[in-house]
Formats: C-alpha cells, sequence, structure tokens
C-alpha cells in the first residue's frame, strides 16, 4: 500500500512539473504574443527574451532584490562583413543610455545594462535589468533599445504584462 502511494505522489509531482513545463513553454512560443520577441532592421536580427524573477536562482545565484526588479536579455545577429566587425571590437561606454522601458505612460531608465562578454564580434548580447513597475494587466510594455551602433534604429520589442505574470508565478514555485 506505501508503494502504491509514494508512485502515486511521484506521478503527481512529475505531472504537476510537467504542466509547469508545458505552461512556460506556451507562454514563450507563441509568436507576437510571446516573451521571446524579434525584430529585423535591414539585415541584423534582435531577439530579446523575458527573463523571469527567478532567473538567478537557476545559475545558482541568490537575489534578494530579484522580486522588485525586471529583466531582458537582447541578442543581435549582425552579418559577417568588415565594416560591422569594426564597430563590435569597440567598448562600449554607457549602455545604460541606450535602453528604457516603457510602462504605461512612464519611461523608465534601467537600474543596469551590461554587454555580456561572449566571445562572439558578429552576436553581442546584453542583459538590462529595470526597477519592477508593471502597468496593469492585459496591458502591454515595450522594452525600447535605441540603437546608433548596428542599425541606427529604435527598436520597441511588446511584452503582454498577463505573460510577465504568469511566468513569473511558475518560476517562483520552482
Amino acid at each position: 500500500m506505501k508503494q502504491l502511494l509514494l508512485s502515486g505522489a511521484i506521478c503527481g509531482v512529475l505531472f504537476s512539473c510537467n504542466q509547469r513545463e508545458k505552461v512556460a513553454k506556451t507562454l514563450y512560443s507563441n509568436q507576437n504574443k510571446s516573451l521571446i520577441q524579434e525584430l529585423h532592421a535591414g539585415d541584423v536580427s534582435m531577439s530579446t527574451t523575458y527573463l523571469p524573477v527567478q532567473w538567478e536562482r537557476a545559475l545558482g545565484r541568490n537575489n534578494p532584490d530579484a522580486a522588485s526588479e525586471i529583466s531582458f536579455r537582447l541578442n543581435i545577429q549582425l552579418p559577417k562583413t568588415a565594416d560591422y566587425k569594426q564597430r563590435t571590437g569597440v567598448a562600449i561606454m554607457n549602455v545604460d543610455t541606450l535602453f528604457g522601458l516603457i510602462t504605461g505612460s512612464d519611461t523608465l531608465l534601467p537600474l543596469m545594462a551590461q554587454q555580456i562578454a561572449n566571445g562572439n564580434p558578429v552576436a553581442p548580447e546584453y542583459l538590462v535589468t529595470f526597477k519592477r513597475a508593471l502597468p496593469e494587466r492585459g496591458a502591454v510594455m515595450r522594452l525600447v533599445f535605441k540603437d546608433w551602433i548596428y542599425t541606427s534604429h529604435r527598436m520597441e520589442f511588446p511584452f503582454e504584462v498577463t505573460r510577465i505574470e504568469n511566468i513569473d508565478s511558475i518560476s517562483n514555485r520552482l
């Protein structure tokens, strides 16, 4: 009888985890409404990923301020041409001036923005963190990348607040 109860409990836990994983995949996969947004400017491709509230815990780090912050990761894919290689070799100072987060009628400046040293000059990456100030559920907020380095375009990545709240709820339970 104990084995039957134990196996039932294990199946329940596995089903619960599997269900959360399916929900998380859905939140990240729906095109144009997902937590991963992709835009193109000429031959440059940019994708932004929302990082759930507890993303650092998955890396083994404890961030006591996680509940009051909202983070994004921006990946840029440049063409493999000589003129872009010159631009990417330069260290970019004051990266925080490139980003903003539009929430309702406010535009927030980042608490932290940094280029991630990934060793790939044609695929620069950035990590950006803002103070958490989500507009009402159902609204859309926009991550703004004022790109004067690669494309000379202002890129806006829309994120639905409902999806952010849903994935944050799942990440808090993991």
